[in-house]
């Protein structure tokens, strides 16, 4: 993939007879795509196609897309399951000790010991924190984002460092 783009959805299904793509957002607000005027689509055979937005509603956790090269329901539906993109450059920077979804999946998750707990698979949003799942093989840990937990992110070295409260993990699973 492009680096110049990251991915920010996935295309679950159509919505209506108007041709909307409902997206499962991989961003932490699905308000976040009303900032954007287009998205790119990757296609079967791994390219990008622009599409310019037209509207863009949030019903639940889905965002809803209208596209101005969408105009029917079968449309839509030949878009599920493709992955959905914008530029790099069109994300502004952030504060000091805050991060963007895709910084923060994929890194490997270390103990404080420097033991490996496994690698971040997705996040998904409560309504207190951000909650990290990491995947160890078969096993997956759920990692609570806070500060308590969280002792250090090291992106060039893709790494983030926890520190295990009482109770968070069964030792006996590591």
């Amino acid at each position: 993939m492009d680096e110049d783009y990251i991915l920010i959805g996935k295309v679950v299904g159509a919505h209506g007879v108007r041709g909307l793509l409902k997206v499962l957002p991989y961003t932490e607000s699905p308000a976040s795509f009303k900032a954007l005027n287009a998205v790119w689509l990757k296609d079967k055979t791994g390219g990008l196609q622009e599409l310019r937005l037209e509207s863009v509603g949030v019903k639940g956790r889905a965002v809803l897309l209208g596209l101005s090269e969408v105009d029917s329901r079968t449309k839509a539906e030949s878009f599920i399951n493709s992955e959905v993109y914008c530029p790099r450059k069109w994300l502004g920077e952030l504060p000091a000790d805050e991060y963007y979804w895709h910084q923060i999946i994929g890194l490997t998750v270390q103990l404080e010991d420097g033991s490996v707990l496994g690698k971040i698979k997705t996040i998904f949003p409560t309504n207190s924190n951000d909650v990290y799942v990491v995947e160890n093989g078969s096993k997956e840990y759920l990692i609570p984002a806070i500060e308590d937990v969280v002792v250090n992110i090291d992106l060039a070295n893709k790494i983030m460092t926890i520190r295990l409260l009482e109770g968070l993990l069964n030792m006996n699973d590591i």
